[in-house]
């Protein structure tokens, strides 16, 4: 095995174990994985919060059907789709590497949507690009600091034919890339739909933050008009 390798293995045993760390025990509960890939990772984390239920939720058919075959229920859909399940239906669910792609309305959306699902006193845990998160990539020489900071949020989108995602999301997806947001934003703006129980700096990879989130278990502090939100992310999130 190569420097490199070990290197890569030693940082993804120290992810698991962070994300791992950040979950807490369902006992029997339905547990949903927002970007499955092939569910490998899936199965230990349900092992972790004593999941009854595993869901999966996967665009890349291939991935979505190696899921399948290791007992996870996988529906085969992307983010610009609402997703098929019933209000308050999942008492955990997890994101990594979701929100670190989408825009802005996109995430406030998608924060609506999981509020949506998860049921009361439920925890939705997300990884995010932080303000301390390096810029890789495409992000190198586009990433504006000074507005990161000024605004809370800033995002760069994939140029078509970039970074070898034109094959996955498209090359017309111009609402997909690397999106930064600090965490004094994530606690402002995102508490209005859901509590920020903690955020843990730097977990993934020493570049994602992990924010832990929950449903309080009776009403939803300062919910916000759909006004807010665009109206083709606002038409996928209603529920009803």
């Amino acid at each position: 095995m190569s420097y490199l390798e070990r290197v890569f293995r030693t940082t993804e045993r120290e992810n698991r174990r962070a994300i791992l760390a950040a979950v807490r025990p369902i006992e029997g509960g339905r547990m949903l994985d927002l970007g499955c890939a092939s569910g490998h990772f899936t199965i230990e984390l349900a092992r972790r919060a004593q999941a009854g239920e595993i869901h999966g939720v996967e665009f890349v058919e291939d991935w979505a059907a190696d899921a399948r075959g290791r007992g996870i229920q996988v529906v085969a859909t992307d983010l610009a789709e609402r997703l098929p399940y019933d209000d308050a239906s999942f008492d955990c669910i997890y994101a990594w590497s979701v929100f670190s792609h989408i825009d802005e309305p996109a995430q406030e959306a998608w924060l609506l949507e999981l509020r949506r699902i998860l049921a009361p006193d439920g925890t939705l845990l997300v990884s995010i690009l932080g303000e301390e998160s390096p810029a890789v990539g495409e992000a190198e020489s586009r990433l504006d600091r000074r507005r990161l900071m000024r605004d809370g949020f800033a995002f760069c989108s994939y140029p078509v034919g970039g970074a070898g995602y034109d094959e996955l999301v498209g090359s017309d997806q111009d609402d997909y890339g690397l999106a930064y947001v600090t965490r004094a934003h994530v606690r402002e703006r995102w508490s209005r739909w859901l509590d920020v129980a903690k955020i843990l700096p730097l977990e993934l990879d020493s570049i994602q933050d992990i924010v832990v989130m929950r449903r309080p278990a009776a009403g939803v502090p300062g919910q916000a008009s759909k006004a807010t939100i665009p109206q083709r992310e606002a038409s996928q999130v209603e529920s009803g």
